[in-house]
């Protein structure tokens, strides 16, 4: 067991970027860790920044990670994810969504989505960007499995907690076909990297 592990949650209203955290959050603590959450939401319904922290470790005092500590980032916008980048050091790992969701400034015309997010981001800390969209689509699945797609993913770096937890508290937030659906979304990112 580590001593700590420290995750951000970024993305947009609507997202599922809080179902993530908290999934993960329970997962830690359902493995034996003292877990703290926070939540930051902005203008999380009309697709507005949202992002959370979870910290998890044998004793956690904050629910904030502190500048340049995150272990992980789990980013489920581009955009929202580069956000997040002063929380992100050299030992850092980005798992990163392509998708954009432009926000209300690019879609009024006074402001361009920025170029090169993914290239920027590696210039940090080390990226894994993944398509979700296209991936869930194989799965015929739409991007409102995201987020647990995205929980997945982490779940194959987070390999030493055993995958019954993950399965385990998925069956506690879902049910019947949103189950099963979800579930096949899960094992699609945790098998993104094999």
């Amino acid at each position: 067991m580590k001593d700590k592990i420290d995750i951000i949650f970024s993305g947009c209203g609507g997202q599922g970027v809080i179902t993530a955290a908290r999934i993960t959050a329970e997962v830690l603590l359902e493995f034996g860790y003292d877990v703290k959450q926070s939540e930051i939401h902005g203008m999380s319904q009309r697709e507005g920044s949202v992002d959370c922290h979870v910290r998890a470790g044998t004793k956690v005092y904050s629910p904030k990670i502190m500048h340049d500590q995150a272990d992980y980032l789990v980013g489920l916008e581009q955009l929202e994810a580069y956000r997040q980048r002063d929380f992100l050091g050299k030992d850092s790992l980005a798992l990163v969504n392509t998708k954009k969701i432009e926000p209300v400034p690019v879609k009024l015309g006074s402001v361009e989505y920025p170029q090169n997010i993914i290239g920027e981001m590696k210039t940090i800390c080390k990226v894994v960007p993944v398509d979700c969209s296209s991936q869930l689509q194989k799965l015929g699945l739409t991007d409102r499995f995201t987020s647990v797609y995205m929980a997945g993913l982490l779940s194959h770096y987070l390999y030493n907690i055993d995958e019954r937890i993950w399965y385990s508290v998925l069956k506690e937030t879902f049910s019947g076909n949103l189950l099963d659906d979800n579930i096949k979304a899960f094992d699609a990112g945790k098998n993104y990297c094999l």
